[in-house]
């Protein structure tokens, strides 16, 4: 699962069920470390530069944006649902209004 995330492949569910696992196993963490500081090692080689030589910094950089990301993106689908259970009353509520004028 370490190579999805990295990849940014996974669901906001699937990535948030990471991150709280990631927060409470520290074997797990420590070889998402080791994944992250591989692939951003490589990548600057490619790109000829790093963004910075203080990995294990950008590692809690990147996971602090990855979280904010993923809170935000779980509350945009709770205001979802919110607003879609809202329409759904208000539209029982006009039904049983225009239900009782008829009678």
């Amino acid at each position: 699962m370490m190579v999805p995330f990295l990849e940014g492949a996974l669901s906001l569910e699937e990535t948030d069920h990471f991150l709280k696992h990631i927060k409470e196993c520290s074997g797990c963490r420590e070889d998402l470390e080791i994944y992250y500081t591989v692939r951003t090692a490589i990548d600057g080689m490619d790109q000829d530069r790093f963004k910075t030589y203080n990995l294990k910094q950008q590692f809690e950089h990147d996971m602090s944006q990855v979280a904010r990301q993923v809170r935000a993106g779980l509350f945009i689908q709770w205001l979802h649902h919110i607003a879609l259970t809202a329409a759904t009353v208000a539209a029982i509520a006009v039904s049983m209004l225009q239900i009782m004028r008829w009678f």
